[in-house]
């Protein structure tokens, strides 16, 4: 959708896009920026409609990118939960309930 941080015409249309189920897949980290490498995440989330900090662009500055890249615990702590709760990932063996991918139900 874009390595861009700016809603991309490509990611409006996808968020547009009604659907009772979303799945990102990326087939590379997320790109370094100036700013933070955390900050990639956000537009992803938005697409997911990740209840917490996908719907509302100061609970993710607030409770995750300011703390994280302040180097503060409770930052680092609430991505990892998050990442727990919304991310399968190929490379390790992290047991993620089916049915809390991003807090929704696959049925």
């Amino acid at each position: 959708l874009g390595a861009s941080l700016s809603l991309t015409n490509k990611l409006q249309m996808a968020m547009s896009m009604h659907a009772s189920r979303r799945w990102v897949l990326t087939g590379t980290p997320t790109p370094n920026t100036p700013n933070s490498q955390v900050a990639h995440l956000q537009p992803i989330l938005k697409f997911l409609h990740e209840e917490v900090y996908g719907r509302s662009q100061k609970s993710w500055e607030a409770g995750i990118l300011k703390p994280f890249e302040a180097g503060r615990e409770e930052g680092h702590a609430r991505l990892i939960e998050l990442l727990h709760r919304c991310m399968i990932s190929s490379r390790k063996w992290i047991y993620v309930p089916f049915h809390h991918v991003c807090g929704r139900s696959p049925f």
